[in-house]
């Protein structure tokens, strides 16, 4: 918060103050009403302090039953703080099932109806949650698209979309904050702008959204690493069978529709999380780079991971880049080094 007080660190257009986040500072929330402690918390070395969220409340969708509820939260907040989001502040029940979407917007129509079928076709039958980046261009606006009908259909009782979106650069920021800490309720939901701009835009009928406020870190891989830990929480959550005396996890399971270079990180920290996945169709090659998956390719391989391998092929990993006479021959060493350091088994 420092940087929005320091005058030093804004930028000056058409006489309107803008700060290092590309906002405008008018628009920007102070540290409290009281002037002298904010100078005195602008002059404090760290640039971003953190505090209890004032930002959370529901949105309004225009024609739409679908009510959808807020809350902007820090990018290291501990799953222990997500039970009592969901489960206690929100009163939600746990899933049944749970879905993680990938991929950018696909240009086929066909494509997005098949896709749409085939998840509605999956969560109507059970509770699910259904988890997205919450933004427009990306898979996140063809789910957009279909809620409206499936709540018509349906109804929401049954089913969770919840969007994981980046605070820095959101254009409504100022229309979020409670500075009383009651919460904003019935908040118009914005519209989509039609110009391009650099700022995410939130693709609405979502039932949650989680807004993540990364601070000065890098923001995409901030919030991919708060998403990751996310899913890895959900598929830890335990469900009891009561007529059965059982217990079972969650059961997650990631899809990828087309999709850009920068859904390769999340697909593969799904991936190691041990999250399988469903590749619908590819319309963008994904641009894995052979070094950054070299480790992981030679662990699937070690391990007999073949399923693991044949995902990243599809979603564009170049084996024959891989498969080098060098990396060939370390992979040869190794087993051959393991079949060596097995015991003999003598039969009776």
């Amino acid at each position: 918060l420092k940087r929005i007080f320091n005058q030093l660190l804004a930028y000056s257009l058409n006489r309107r103050e803008y700060c290092e986040c590309s906002g405008d500072c008018a628009l920007h929330e102070k540290f409290c009403e009281i002037e002298d402690l904010n100078e005195l918390i602008a002059s404090r070395t760290k640039d971003y302090i953190k505090r209890p969220t004032n930002t959370f409340g529901q949105f309004e969708t225009p024609s739409s039953n679908v009510m959808a509820e807020f809350v902007r939260i820090a990018d290291d907040t501990r799953t222990e703080k997500l039970s009592f989001l969901f489960f206690d502040v929100w009163k939600l029940k746990q899933p049944d099932l749970a879905l993680t979407l990938y991929g950018s917007f696909p240009p086929s129509k066909s494509l997005q109806k098949r896709f749409l079928k085939m998840v509605v076709t999956v969560v109507h039958k059970t509770l699910s949650w259904v988890i997205t980046d919450g933004i427009f261009d990306s898979i996140a606006e063809v789910m957009s698209d279909g809620m409206h009908g499936y709540a018509e259909a349906y109804g929401l009782s049954r089913l969770q979309v919840i969007g994981i979106a980046p605070w820095r650069h959101l254009t409504l920021q100022s229309e979020l904050h409670s500075s009383n800490y009651s919460g904003c309720y019935r908040v118009r939901f914005p519209e989509r702008e039609k110009i391009v701009t650099i700022y995410p835009q939130i693709a609405p009928f979502h039932t949650r959204y989680l807004f993540v406020d990364s601070g000065g870190k890098n923001d995409t891989t901030c919030i991919q690493d708060f998403r990751a830990r996310f899913e890895t929480w959900l598929a830890n959550l335990n469900i009891e069978v009561e007529s059965f005396e059982l217990s079972h996890n969650v059961p997650i399971c990631g899809i990828l529709v087309a999709g850009r270079p920068e859904h390769a990180l999340g697909v593969y920290q799904a991936l190691r999380n041990g999250i399988p996945f469903v590749v619908i169709a590819l319309s963008f090659a994904l641009d894995l780079q052979t070094k950054e998956m070299t480790p992981f390719v030679k662990s699937c391989l070690l391990k007999d991971k073949v399923h693991f391998l044949r995902t990243f092929a599809d979603v564009g990993f170049n084996m024959h880049e891989f498969a080098t006479t060098k990396a060939v021959e370390e992979l040869y060493s190794v087993e051959t080094q393991r079949n060596v350091m097995l015991p003999e088994h003598h039969g009776l």
